[in-house]
């Protein structure tokens, strides 16, 4: 009895002692020179967002063990802290932006927090994206701060809200150029930075609706309207400013990245698939898995499934247990549609499991699971495994470690088993490439316009963007298929042909049976007016070949054993 009234009075007085600190540091952050408490003693200090509490940044990690709280804790540097703080958006935005030049600045300016913050607010409600969101809103910040640091070079000012005014439209086009241009150059390297600059004109625009919506709820009418006139500004110069970079762009996706020798190696392939598979099976072998062994066996299962797949780099890196307890109970499959196939699809249902996940623009694209990754995938799944790496509250298949709550990123596994393969050129074996790889190997298939429409359902885009983007030009098909028309018709010596639809019905007397052969698109040159057709069927499991002439108005009839 005297211990749990003790407990709780230390509980109690734990509050208590949190509650004050928290008070004291709010009132610092109004001072010049602020001194901020802590638990602990130490230099750099760190708020919990889970218990309100403040630790050394040294310590942090105990505290991060021992905090009870449900929701993971993470650490926010104390100067970060607002008197009304979003902490959600501290500690998953600003804790984690390097605490350089530009981050400093992105971190103190009220017009790129307040941008930051409708960002995070947009992206924070796709739960499934939540690792690829938070990267894009921090990548956003800071090319917004790298742009008013060179904003200011040309022009001093006291907040990145001049890059919206339509009087410094001038300064922000020097700045513009200023950051995109490539001073690192190389001969394989453009003088400008296109991708920077295509990216630069959306976040602008994006940008100046947020403030423009922000201005319109605080009824400022006059600075809403300032950031309309910026827009119709931005737009009226898009195509002097920025229509290099959209022509270089489209120009690289439609030429560079789809010539051949962007083509990984089928040899390059083959030792990389080998490597993987080899990889899986000799870490499933092991009995017990340890944080290297895990690591290890994640990786592999991670790009084999991408790459098997031809999904982009981080959708099947998405994967969660839920997902995988869905394919391994088959819930997807219907049993009625199962009992229909024959005995090949029958067998191809059941060497592969298939779940569904989120891919780019909120489709839904399957991930199929070949046979040599399922005990691999069950090792991953295993309680005491995930226990032992670090992972057991990690929702993610492909967790990472160290008590991490993110995913690996698939790009970064294909990368590692590709030097550990010892690829020639691991730059051509990336997601990206495979999925180049796999829509130009489709393309070149004579297949039912059914059949393709599944493999855009699995690709995740439609026809026309595996046609301009991802198929290569199907150069020697286009050679050996249309060239051979050309040439005859610059030769003069092709003659038009006429399909007539002509129905002949045959009865003739084999050993075994009376078979009953129709003829039909026998096909006739306006040269001539003999008419052939030719069918080879299977009679008591003996091939035979019919042949039938019609010459002057008149059929024959040939058969043969």
């Amino acid at each position: 009895m005297m211990n749990e009234q003790r407990t709780t009075k230390s509980g109690t007085s734990a509050q208590i002692r949190k509650k004050g600190i928290l008070m004291l540091n709010k009132d610092q952050l109004n001072e010049e020179e602020p001194h901020f408490q802590a638990e602990r003693k130490g230099d750099n200090k760190l708020f919990c967002t889970s218990c309100s509490g403040f630790y050394s940044s040294k310590t942090f990690y105990k505290h991060n063990r021992e905090c009870n709280q449900e929701s993971k804790p993470s650490g926010v540097p104390v100067e970060n802290l607002s008197s009304a703080p979003n902490q959600l958006f501290e500690a998953d935005i600003l804790s984690r932006i390097h605490n350089d030049a530009i981050g400093k600045v992105v971190k103190n300016d009220p017009t790129i927090l307040c941008i930051g913050r409708r960002l995070y607010d947009n992206i924070k409600r796709k739960v499934d994206l939540e690792q690829e969101s938070r990267r894009s809103v921090m990548a956003d910040m800071r090319l917004l701060g790298r742009l008013y640091i060179a904003f200011r070079d040309h022009q001093p000012s006291t907040s990145a809200a001049c890059l919206f005014a339509r009087n410094n439209f001038e300064t922000l086009e020097l700045a513009i150029q200023e950051i995109t241009c490539n001073q690192r150059q190389t001969d394989r390297e453009e003088p400008i930075k296109y991708g920077t600059k295509y990216k630069i004109y959306y976040l602008l625009r994006n940008s100046a609706m947020i403030l423009k919506g922000t201005h319109r709820s605080k009824l400022n009418d006059a600075a809403a309207q300032e950031i309309d006139y910026f827009l119709e500004i931005l737009k009226l110069n898009h195509s002097s400013i920025f229509g290099d970079a959209t022509y270089a762009i489209n120009k690289t996706r439609s030429e560079k990245l789809r010539t051949p020798e962007q083509m990984p190696e089928e040899r390059d392939v083959a030792v990389l698939r080998n490597h993987i598979k080899h990889q899986i099976q000799q870490q499933t072998s092991m009995s017990s898995l340890t944080t290297v062994n895990f690591v290890n066996l994640r990786n592999a299962l991670c790009a084999r499934l991408t790459l098997f797949n031809g999904r982009r780099g981080n959708e099947a890196s998405r994967m969660t247990l839920d997902h995988w307890r869905d394919a391994k109970s088959k819930r997807w499959l219907h049993d009625e549609q199962i009992q229909e196939l024959d005995f090949l699809e029958t067998k191809l249902v059941e060497d592969h499991l298939i779940c569904f996940l989120r891919g780019k623009g909120g489709k839904q694209v399957p991930v199929l699971i070949p046979s040599d990754c399922r005990d691999g995938m069950e090792k991953l799944c295993d309680p005491e495994t995930r226990r032992a790496s670090g992972v057991d509250n990690n929702k993610f298949l492909f967790a990472s470690t160290g008590q991490s709550a993110n995913h690996v990123e698939g790009w970064h596994c294909i990368a590692e088993l590709c030097n550990e393969a010892g690829v020639a050129d691991a730059t051509l074996l990336t997601a990206t490439k495979q999925r180049h790889r796999i829509s130009t190997k489709y393309a070149a298939l004579d297949l039912s316009t059914a059949d393709r429409e599944l493999f855009y359902a699995h690709m995740g885009h439609r026809e026309i963007v595996n046609k301009n983007t991802y198929q290569h030009p199907l150069a020697v098909k286009s050679i050996v298929k249309v060239g051979k028309r050309l040439r005859e018709f610059d030769q003069g010596k092709l003659k038009m042909n006429v399909s007539l639809i002509v129905i002949y019905q045959f009865v003739f007397r084999t050993r075994s049976s009376i078979c009953t052969i129709q003829f039909s698109t026998i096909q006739f040159s306006t040269s001539s007016r003999n008419w052939k057709c030719e069918y080879w069927l299977v009679i008591s499991q003996k091939l035979h070949c019919i042949r039938a002439f019609l010459a002057h108005e008149k059929c024959f009839l040939c058969f043969s054993e």
